[in-house]
């Protein structure tokens, strides 16, 4: 049985959508890692929707995330529209697995 920190699994359904998304969009596997930091609503989310959240990153490395001199590039940007379209897509599969 899935237990609620399972539901954004990167190996269940919504994460196995989400991989190919990512794939299509970027022309590559996606890399999975975990990150440190936390998003406080997330909690907020989980409590009500009772689902986990999946964060997909759009930044690069040297976006400089917080910094004076943060940066997010207009591509990055575009990139992620692609991004939740192609999510949708996916999600919107009635056998997705």
């Amino acid at each position: 049985m899935q237990n609620a920190c399972d539901s954004a699994s990167p190996q269940f359904p919504d994460g196995l959508a989400a991989r190919r998304a990512l794939e299509k969009v970027f022309g590559k596997k996606p890399v999975l890692m975990r990150e440190g930091g936390s998003i406080p609503i997330l909690a907020a989310f989980r409590e009500k929707l009772g689902r986990d959240s999946l964060l997909l990153a759009l930044a690069s490395p040297d976006c400089r995330a917080h910094a004076p001199d943060e940066n997010f590039p207009v591509e990055n940007f575009l990139a992620g529209i692609r991004l939740n379209r192609a999510l949708l897509e996916e999600l919107s599969k009635p056998d997705r697995t």
